[in-house]
């Protein structure tokens, strides 16, 4: 598990609306590591109850479509 820390509070969308954000964990998820997930870790320093999957496969092109951004 990896965590990245924000330089400046997000926000995100949970089940019972919008919370700050301050980090994110990143790890592999599925039995066979072959899904990266990515959590918001709230103010209160806890993981939050949702998550993003991504497919290692994708991950090249996920990277690339959020350089788009920049």
């Amino acid at each position: 598990m990896k965590r990245f820390n924000l330089t400046e509070e997000t926000e995100y969308l949970g089940r019972n609306g919008t919370f700050r954000c301050i980090a994110f964990e990143l790890f592999e998820f599925d039995y066979n590591g072959k899904k990266i997930q990515i959590a918001p870790i709230n103010s209160k320093n806890d993981r939050a109850s949702c998550y993003i999957e991504i497919p290692k496969k994708d991950l090249s092109e996920f990277i690339n479509k959020l350089k788009e951004l920049l």
